[in-house]
């Protein structure tokens, strides 16, 4: 009875624990079904396919607007240099021009006006810088060796000519009155008259030296002055001169006008 009774237990004992381990087998088989495993499968697919896209696909901007197509070659672009009023223009959009075809044209009379003024004023130069160098030449040779048509040069010579002869005579005359006393001496003058003289005689040299030093230093200062102011002139009436020339604009090159600005 007793072994019957323990074998009745151990049964019942089996049979409760495979009823556990079906019961735990129906719990985890039931929690995966169909619907989960394609909708893993999908997540995967699209995972797989964007990771391939982003790798090896191109993505293009794309920017729209409105304008003018230009091409980057074979295009000339026409600029004024100078400012002021347009005076004439030949040219319109889309008109057909050949190289060196006068285009438009500024008004350069103001920079006529001052391209002659310049050239007046650069002549005159010139003609004073040559009639000095005659000068000095004249000065040193004592007679006036300027040209008959540097006529203010010549006159100037003259002026100079006339003062320096009127110093001479007064050195030639303060000379003369002190050797008169010498001779007169002690007879009929005194050691203080000779020596007013002297001085007189003194005075009369230093003026007439003073003269030319001061004539060949004011000729030398001019000519300085006037070679600056030739350089000067040159290059205003170059700067203006490529001025008047640059108020012609002409076409660079054969072709059509496509864009113009006024």
């Amino acid at each position: 009875m007793e072994q019957e009774e323990k074998d009745k237990e151990k049964k019942k004992k089996r049979n409760k624990v495979t009823k556990v381990l079906t019961n735990t087998q129906e719990v985890l088989l039931g929690t995966v079904s169909p619907f989960f495993r394609i909708n893993i499968w999908i997540i995967f697919a699209v995972f797989i396919a964007a990771s391939l896209w982003i790798a090896f696909g191109q993505i293009e901007d794309v920017v729209r607007v409105t304008g003018f197509v230009r091409p980057e070659e074979n295009v000339s672009t026409v600029m004024n240099i100078i400012d002021g009023d347009v005076k004439d223009v030949f040219y319109y959009p889309g008109a057909y021009v050949q190289k060196d075809e006068v285009l438009m044209v500024i008004d350069s009379s103001a920079l006529e006006k001052r391209l002659g003024a310049s050239q007046v004023a650069y002549e005159r130069a010139l003609a004073q810088l040559e009639g000095n160098r005659y000068l000095q030449e004249s000065i040193a040779s004592q007679q006036n060796l300027v040209p008959a048509n540097l006529a203010e040069s010549r006159a100037r010579f003259e002026s100079f000519q006339a003062q320096k002869n009127l110093l001479e005579a007064e050195v030639q005359s303060a000379r003369r009155r002190l050797d008169s006393e010498l001779e007169l001496f002690p007879v009929a003058t005194t050691e203080e008259q000779i020596r007013s003289y002297r001085e007189q005689l003194s005075i009369t040299q230093l003026q007439l030296r003073k003269y030319l030093l001061d004539f060949e230093y004011g000729l030398e200062e001019q000519l300085e002055s006037l070679n600056s102011q030739i350089a000067k002139l040159e290059s205003d009436i170059a700067t203006t001169q490529r001025a008047i020339d640059n108020s012609s604009l002409t076409a660079p090159v054969s072709g059509t006008v496509q864009i113009t600005t006024r």
